[in-house]
């Protein structure tokens, strides 16, 4: 039973083995509206569009009219297609960034401005894990949000499951998915993937957000085409496909963002009233954002002088809290450590 014009005319073009290049160059109709007939993404596909796809296959009348009877009457998962979803993926951001203010000011001023090359602004976060990474990314997300209208995607990278052996096919498909299309219109290989997504794309103003990228990943195919989408990475290091990205590296707290942030999860009165050991309890947290939100949560939880008299409210020494959050990423394999706190 046909399932629709878009896996008619995929099955036709790969049992004439022809790529979508070839079966351009023969029928005169472009790849992108090639790829979007296939995609089930063309509202109202022409007969004239259709007739030279026919030439070029070489189909006798009855396939002809069979192609010009299935543009008609549309597969539901193409018409679904067509109407395009808006997404509204991001996560909460969490409150109290201290210190990153004129950072995420700087990042939305980027993103806001195109590259002039036809491709999306793509800002990059990097740094040593427990940083606040992804925490600024979703702070600077959420202040430019507005200003994609098609929606905006999250994806964490090192939590998905790569399929066929690629992280990109995976990333790619979930896109794709989350923008409309059925899971069985998507072609299997990574370039067809990545085509499928710039002709989606290409007229989107989409805000795209890639977290926790790993290292080996090359990014280049998740890359919308248009240059009215924007992409937010973060990554322990600047990813080598992306050279030319706006690039933000990401360091511990200065002392006092420190205390500042430690404020704001154990109230102003109490960090106000034991400065000392507040100071003690940022050093013990190597500043890094991440210990600081536990230990300041477990402050807020025990009697003023208890918890700050002895630091048992920071991470334990005996595995310095950077040391330990390292250790957690270094890979799936490795076992998950969290940063231990007494008590």
């Amino acid at each position: 039973m046909d399932r629709g014009l878009g896996e008619r005319l995929r099955t036709l073009r790969e049992s004439a083995t022809l790529t979508r290049e070839a079966l351009a160059e023969r029928s005169g109709v472009s790849v992108r509206t090639i790829a979007a007939l296939e995609l089930g993404t063309v509202a109202q596909p022409r007969v004239s569009t259709l007739g030279a796809l026919a030439d070029a296959f070489g189909l006798d009348d009855d396939a002809r009219a069979q192609l010009v009877s299935l543009a008609r009457q549309r597969d539901p998962a193409e018409a679904a297609a067509a109407a395009r979803p808006v997404p509204r993926e991001l996560p909460p951001a969490p409150p109290g960034l201290a210190g990153r203010d004129a950072l995420i000011a700087a990042a939305a001023t980027h993103l806001g401005a195109t590259s002039g090359t036809g491709a999306p602004a793509v800002w990059v976060v990097s740094g040593p894990p427990g940083v606040g990474k992804t925490a600024l990314a979703l702070q600077v997300a959420h202040r430019v949000a507005a200003q994609y209208a098609d929606g905006q995607l999250f994806l964490t990278l090192g939590a998905l499951t790569p399929s066929g052996g690629s992280l990109a096919v995976a990333a790619l498909r979930r896109i794709l998915t989350a923008t409309g299309l059925h899971p069985r219109l998507l072609p299997d290989d990574l370039d067809a993937l990545a085509a499928s997504m710039r002709s989606r794309l290409a007229d989107a103003r989409l805000l795209l957000v890639l977290d926790d990228v790993p290292g080996s990943v090359d990014l280049t195919p998740l890359l919308p085409a248009g240059p009215d989408s924007a992409v937010i990475v973060t990554a322990r290091a600047l990813p080598p496909s992306l050279p030319a990205a706006g690039h933000q590296p990401l360091g511990p707290l200065e002392p006092e963002h420190g205390v500042e942030l430690l404020a704001g999860l154990a109230g102003r009165a109490r960090i106000d009233a034991e400065p000392e050991q507040a100071r003690r309890v940022v050093e013990l947290c190597d500043r890094l954002p991440v210990a600081l939100r536990v230990a300041g949560s477990r402050l807020a939880g025990r009697p003023r002088g208890d918890a700050a008299a002895d630091g048992r409210a920071a991470p334990r020494r005996t595995i310095a809290p950077g040391a330990a959050l390292q250790r957690r990423h270094r890979g799936p394999r490795e076992p998950r450590r969290r940063v231990r706190l007494a008590g």
